[in-house]
Formats: structure tokens, C-alpha cells, sequence
């Protein structure tokens, strides 16, 4: 096996308790959309539900029947809004769809009715990130109290979603904003409401409500826009390779595409089966480190689409047994237990932690889930 991404599902259920033990009462929606971040979509769903998550979000119409038919019966919410299409489909499979404006909900009536079930809808609130939704106003209650009143629409929740945790002013007109609408609507009827992801769970206990989003710190991961850390949250995603070639490279030599990295010394170097079509971005380029045998090792030279150069002058040798050498870029190295965080990848290309997760999900890159 070359390089290979290690997913810790102990740790995932770990965290998945340690979530739910914080907010109390609030159910546990957990975010799997973008194959659960680059972890697994259907394998961490069936973990997060086996350890206090009641239901979970996605994205796209497929992401929730890629759940279905692995057998996944909780409830999922789809947290865009699905093609007309699809419509039937997503009621006949139990989907809650989100909707954002009234006609949205008028079309997913009518399809409720020609198949006589009724559909599952959630109702989606701009309360200042200006991207999808009802702006509160009183014409826009009016619209949601005709829809949750509606023969064939089954409200189940109403929701919206906060642009920072960082302006507590900003932050709580939002909440003044969501409240104006959930205010009213409950007086007509029963839905559960939610406006917290993973930050504002930390920075906000007070907007938890019915219901909480978590998505990065599920995966072992503290939002870098909080202040308040988890001690308990342990990362879930480790990325390990191997070594495919080795060779000296004499002083003052260039490596790599660009020859941006000449040697400063006779050199030892790596190559490494791994590139940015793995989700290993080139800013990473002459300055990531990875773990080898229990030492640092810094990245040389720009990384290729599916190879990168590793500097292993005084920790590997060109005569040296290559079998059992694992290279670790990112988590804990199984031998020394060195860590690198995801975060410091992060700092390192410029990108952020979403995004870069996000570009873990390589098909190339097989995942072994302990």
C-alpha cells in the first residue's frame, strides 16, 4: 500500500458523546456533507448515530441517498435547496428539504399531494449571512405560518445559520432577527428550531435551542474563529504514505518543477507517492514538515500532481530497508507519536481548515477506518 488516510472512528464517537454531553437537552444534528469533511460519509454517519446524534445534514440530494441506501434510516436534513426533480423522491425517501421562499414550498405541496405523503420541510431563515432564506419581515411571517399550516407540509424545523461568532452584537441581532419568526410561527404550530454550528456552540450556549449543527469539532477539530476549547475533542483523520525512491542529490542542485529549492548541502532525498491531486496542496511547498522514523523532515521543491520530495539528509539513507518506513503529513505518527495538526497545515498553505479537509476526499487515497 502507498499512502493511505487513517479515520479514527473511536475518536469520532468520543467526540460525538462529548458534544452531546455539553448541550444538554439539544439534539445532535451531525454535518456529514462533503463526505463528512473527507472522513466518510456513511461509516462516520453510523457512528455519530450510535453515540448521541439524532439525525444529520448534508448538502446535495445525493449526499442524503447515498445514506439511504447504505442502509441509514435516521432522519436527514438537506440544507440546500434540491432541483424540482427530485421533489418526490426526496419525500418518498423521508428527506426534511430546506426551503427559502414561499414558492419553493407551494411546488413541494403539490408534489406531496399527486403521491399522497406528506413532505418534510425545514424552513430556512437569513437572519444577516444574506446566502439563502426568509428575511424576517412580517410579510415573510405570514408566508410561514400559511406554510406550516399547509395540507401535505410537515414544518419540522425552522433555522438559520450565523455569519461569525467573533461581533457578539452582530450575533445577537442575528438571534433577535431568527426569534422574530420563531416567535410568531410557534404560535401556529410545532416545529423545533436551530441557528448553532459547531463555533457558536462553544462561544453561544444560549442559542443551542432545540437542536445544534456540529460539523468540524465532531471531527476532533476547534473552530479557529473560537476562544473556548474542547479538551476532550480528538482529531479523527490521519494521512500517512510510504517512501518509493531515495537518492543523494549533491550540494546546489535544484529539486522539483520551478527548481524553486536548491540543496544547501549534500542531500538526502525522499519521494513520497503523494500530491494536490491527493488534497496535498503545492503551498505547501518548501515548507510542510512530515514525521519519519520519529524526525521532522521538511517538504523540498514544489509538490507534484501525485509525488512530493522530502528532505531526509541524517534520518534515511539510500541503502536503507524501506519496508516498514511510514511517513506520516498529517495527525499522529503510529511509531513516535509525534503530532502534526491539521491546523498547521492549514497556517502553512493559506487555506482554510474546511477547505483543505475537503480536498482530502482523493478516491486515490484508500481510507482505513480503526
Amino acid at each position: 500500500m502507498g499512502s493511505f488516510t487513517l479515520i479514527n472512528l473511536e475518536n469520532l464517537a468520543n467526540n460525538t458523546r462529548t458534544i452531546k454531553d455539553l448541550v444538554n437537552s439539544s439534539e445532535v444534528m451531525a454535518i456529514v456533507k462533503a463526505d463528512a469533511y473527507g472522513h466518510g460519509a456513511v461509516e462516520c454517519s453510523k457512528t455519530v448515530l450510535a453515540n448521541g446524534a439524532s439525525s444529520l445534514g448534508v448538502v446535495t440530494f445525493e449526499e442524503a441517498m447515498e445514506l439511504r441506501e447504505a442502509g441509514i434510516d435516521a432522519p436527514i436534513l438537506i440544507l440546500t435547496h434540491i432541483h424540482p426533480k427530485n421533489y418526490k423522491s426526496a419525500i418518498l425517501n423521508d428527506f426534511s428539504m430546506t426551503i427559502s421562499h414561499f414558492k419553493q414550498g407551494v411546488d413541494i405541496q403539490k408534489a406531496s399531494i399527486e403521491i399522497n405523503k406528506p413532505a418534510k420541510i425545514q424552513i430556512k431563515i437569513n437572519s444577516g449571512l444574506n446566502r439563502n432564506g426568509f428575511r424576517p419581515a412580517e410579510e415573510t411571517a405570514i408566508e410561514i405560518i400559511r406554510l406550516g399550516t399547509a395540507k401535505g407540509l410537515n414544518v419540522e424545523g425552522i433555522y438559520s445559520h450565523l455569519a461569525t461568532v467573533q461581533d457578539e452584537e452582530f450575533t445577537k441581532s442575528q438571534q433577535e432577527r431568527f426569534e422574530f419568526i420563531t416567535m410568531n410561527a410557534a404560535n401556529y404550530f410545532h416545529f423545533k428550531k436551530h441557528i448553532s454550528a459547531s463555533a457558536a456552540i462553544l462561544e453561544f450556549p444560549e442559542l443551542n435551542y432545540d437542536v445544534v449543527r456540529p460539523g468540524l469539532i465532531l471531527y476532533g477539530i476547534n473552530p479557529t474563529d473560537t476562544s473556548v476549547k474542547l479538551l476532550n475533542l480528538k482529531p479523527v483523520m490521519s494521512l500517512h504514505s510510504k517512501i518509493t525512491n531515495i537518492q543523494r542529490v549533491p550540494a546546489g542542485e535544484s529539486i522539483g518543477y520551478e527548481r524553486s529549492f536548491f540543496t544547501a548541502r549534500d542531500s538526502v532525498i525522499a519521494i513520497v507517492p503523494i500530491g494536490y491531486a491527493d488534497g496535498y496542496p503545492t503551498t505547501l511547498s518548501n515548507n510542510a514538515r512530515v514525521v519519519i522514523n520519529g524526525k521532522d523532515c521538511i517538504v523540498v521543491g514544489k509538490i507534484c500532481m501525485d509525488q512530493t520530495m522530502v528532505d531526509v539528509t541524517g534520518v534515511l539513507d539510500i541503502d536503507d530497508d524501506l519496508e516498514n518506513v511510514v511517513v506520516t503529513l498529517l495527525g499522529e505518527d503510529p511509531i513516535s507519536k509525534r503530532k502534526i495538526k491539521i491546523e498547521e497545515l492549514a497556517n502553512g498553505c493559506h487555506l482554510a481548515i474546511r477547505e483543505l479537509l475537503c480536498l482530502r476526499s482523493s478516491k486515490r487515497i484508500p481510507r482505513i477506518f480503526t
